[in-house]
């Protein structure tokens, strides 16, 4: 979840103060990278930990259009449940979005099951209190009955950090957003989709399944490098995301709807070559620095790209550290939740521990809980596999083949061309199955999960690779279906996605639905 802002403190006169702190707190972070390096234990070092964020649609059972409820449908989770559940509950930038995070749990042993369990639980609870406030819970990536008329301000959740958000976006970007995709050459039904947008309601109307993962800094490198090449794979296999605005787009439309929905560049600064804020990165870690190999991730969201947000608090790190106290660098770690990095890199501190993680972001919220760990069980096993035994991608490709297969699987999902060290372009299909699943056999075995596990979620991932039935899939042929038997596209994409909650609800995976 989130920081909360102070919008009165955002003004001008605040921005030197912030980069200055900005500047302080890369020097504390430093600090303790180095003296971890030499043996001082400024960082967690248990064994990896594993959390989920998962990001949720809110419908109107009746005409399957999004429906403003996420704050009534918050206060009655906050009424019905304990405490500690229901501070795992809030609000997103949409008001028909909401989010639960699952505390980190083991990954060893039984860690899958428990983190299935864990949201399960979860989502069949609030699935309740969603039906108390007339809407029904959704899990998907776009939801496809998401209109441009429900992207004006009204659909906005009120937060003074969403607005402070929405107000630094477009002031940095100077003119309204921007969306323009087209559907891949081929594309049963392809479209374009062009829309201006005064609101952040684009950003708000893209809802991942984010996987979190707790490493030692001097894993981190090898990690992140792992978690960039598998970008690709993740998105052909996970893609859920076929429609945006009722347009049929790339598989997984919200790639390229989260990289315009908040983009800062007026068109001069893009076409000069400005990074966006939706940032894939900019090249691969050096494994030869270290715990400090960290550290160059969060100086480059300082160096590129301008505070949105120039919050600054009373911690003074570099006081703090030679205090002997773990400092909260909330600045920094403030200035990295405005860049959105397909992957993360996390600093936090729990009961005055600090700890490093690495946030995916790339899937889309899946059609089940079971595809969704799944998914998670294919990532969190290929980066374990990789980053042990390699290939070493740092040394074999450049980093830009890695983005374009980011992009690439986004767009036409599991008839992609992959890049892989030593493989050249691969299907991705042929990819999946050949060499990312069994790495992730392999990486899951070494982390110690059990043997029952890595078979049931692997297998579900196995089956959605073989047969193509991803989310995507699924939902744009359903849609096809609808309109040769007479639907309009606005009545197909109702049909489809009410077809679609009972499946979810259903519990089996995706690629065991049935046709139209």
């Amino acid at each position: 979840m989130g920081q909360e802002v102070d919008a009165a403190a955002l003004g001008r006169e605040r921005r030197r103060a912030h980069r200055e702190r900005l500047v302080q707190c890369l020097a504390a972070f430093q600090g303790m990278l180095t003296e971890h390096a030499a043996g001082r234990a400024r960082f967690e070092a248990d064994p990896p930990r594993v959390g989920v964020e998962l990001e949720l649609v809110l419908l109107d059972p009746a005409t399957s259009a999004p429906l403003r409820a996420n704050e009534a449908v918050l206060r009655r989770i906050a009424a019905t449940s304990s405490r500690s559940d229901a501070q795992l509950w809030g609000p997103e930038i949409s008001a028909h979005t909401l989010e639960v995070n699952l505390p980190p749990g083991a990954l060893e042993g039984r860690g899958l099951a428990a983190l299935e369990r864990g949201l399960r639980d979860r989502l069949d609870a609030a699935a309740v209190r969603a039906r108390e406030s007339g809407g029904r819970l959704v899990m998907t990536g776009l939801l496809p009955t998401l209109l441009p008329e429900h992207a004006d301000g009204d659909w906005m959740t009120p937060s003074a950090r969403y607005r402070a958000l929405q107000d630094a976006v477009l002031d940095a970007r100077g003119e309204d957003l921007e969306l323009d995709l087209e559907a891949a050459p081929g594309t049963p039904g392809g479209q374009r989709l062009s829309l201006s947008l005064a609101t952040l309601a684009a950003e708000g109307a893209c809802t991942s399944t984010q996987v979190h993962l707790k490493v030692a800094p001097e894993q981190f490198a090898a990690s992140w490098n792992a978690a960039q090449l598998l970008l690709g794979p993740q998105l052909a296999l996970g893609a859920n995301s076929p429609f945006a605005f009722g347009a049929r787009c790339w598989e997984e439309s919200r790639v390229p709807v989260f990289t315009q929905a908040v983009d800062t560049r007026p068109p001069e600064l893009a076409a000069a070559g400005m990074p966006p804020r939706v940032f894939p990165g900019s090249g691969w870690l050096d494994p030869a620095r270290g715990a400090l190999a960290a550290w160059d991730l969060f100086a480059e969201n300082v160096r590129i790209f301008p505070p949105l947000l120039p919050q600054t608090w009373p911690e003074d790190p570099m006081a703090q550290l030679a205090a002997g106290r773990i400092p909260k660098l909330p600045e920094l770690c403030l200035q990295g939740g405005t860049v959105w990095r397909w992957n993360r890199p996390v600093y936090d501190v729990t009961a005055d521990r600090a700890h490093l993680r690495i946030e995916n972001r790339v899937l889309p919220a899946a059609p089940t809980v079971l595809d969704a760990v799944a998914d998670a069980a294919v990532w969190l096993g290929a980066v374990h596999a990789l980053r042990s035994g390699g290939p070493d991608p740092s040394a074999l490709m450049p980093h830009h083949l890695a983005v374009a297969g980011l992009h690439d699987g986004a767009r036409r999902g599991l008839a992609a061309r992959l890049p892989w060290p030593g493989r050249g372009l691969v299907g991705a299909r042929e990819l999946l199955l050949e060499v990312v699943l069994p790495l992730a056999a392999e990486g899951l075995a070494q982390a110690g999960v059990s043997a029952a596990e890595v078979d049931r979620y692997l297998q579900v991932a196995e089956r959605r690779a073989a047969t193509g039935r991803t989310g995507a899939r699924w939902q744009a042929q359903t849609v096809v279906r609808l309109e040769e038997q007479g639907a309009d596209r606005r009545s197909a994409l109702a049909e489809m996605v009410a077809r679609y909650a009972d499946c979810q609800d259903g519990g089996q995976p995706v690629h065991t639905w049935p046709d139209a």
